[in-house]
């Protein structure tokens, strides 16, 4: 199989955050046709924005409570997902993570990756997204940005691509927040939180710990600005100097 790339479509790029299931319909739709730019099979994954996010917080201390809203939250975010990708001409599937990947404690603990494979070597573009999920200890959560982590492992991608609504990742130096065009693990301890960045599945710091654990399993990662047009065009096409690599 070869080496796919993955991409991660943010919920606060493809949703607007500060109004509950409100879709960015346009933005969606072209982030689908520049995913025809792709020269490598692609495994897109997406985050809930304000689908899933206003329930999580709502359900937050009893999460079972909150269970068929959430994940029907999800299933409607993802059907228009897969509309717009149908529409571009991209030929994908979607996959419920609950039917490939298991949880115990809130990780993943098993998954069956079968079917995924077999899509990729088809030309095929699985889709999955973040979802509730039923574990050991009742419902948790699996964040799109952590599925996408272990996807891009498990799959030996070559890239992964998340697509977010910054520039890239900003640190705190002594003369002001910057915009870093490379990042590493040393540079955690500088860390800027935008105001407003802070989400239920963990917000910039939670998305950046997810990947440095992707380049320590030797895949590259690129951090790009999803409502800037043509970006993640140029990322599928092999250009690097865009939003923040991570290595």
């Amino acid at each position: 199989m070869a080496r796919p790339v993955l991409v991660k479509l943010g919920g606060s790029v493809i949703t607007d955050k500060h109004r509950p299931f409100s879709l960015r319909r346009r933005v969606l739709y072209r982030l689908a046709r520049e995913l025809r730019s792709a020269r490598a099979p692609v495994v897109l994954v997406h985050g809930g924005g304000s689908f899933g996010h206003p329930l999580v917080r709502k359900y937050g201390g009893n999460l079972l409570a909150g269970f068929l809203k959430i994940h029907q939250a999800m299933v409607r975010l993802n059907s228009e997902v897969m509309e717009a990708l149908h529409r571009a001409g991209i030929p994908a599937i979607s996959l419920s993570p609950s039917s490939f990947i298991q949880l115990k404690g809130g990780e993943i603990y098993k998954s069956e990756l079968f079917l995924v494979r077999w899509l990729v070597k088809r030309g095929m573009t699985p889709v999955t997204y973040g979802d509730v999920f039923p574990d050991g200890r009742g419902v948790s959560i699996l964040s799109g940005d952590k599925l996408a982590r272990y996807l891009a492992l498990k799959l030996h991608a070559k890239l992964a691509i998340f697509c977010v609504d910054v520039d890239g990742i900003y640190l705190q130096e002594e003369g002001g927040i910057t915009l870093a065009k490379e990042f590493s693990a040393k540079d955690l301890p500088k860390l800027a939180e935008l105001p407003g960045a802070t989400d239920v599945t963990g917000g910039m710091r939670g998305k950046v710990e997810e990947l440095l654990k992707l380049v320590e399993g030797g895949v590259d990662v690129l951090l790009i600005n999803g409502l800037k047009k043509g970006l993640l065009a140029r990322a599928l096409r092999g250009d690097r100097g865009l939003g923040t690599a991570i290595y």
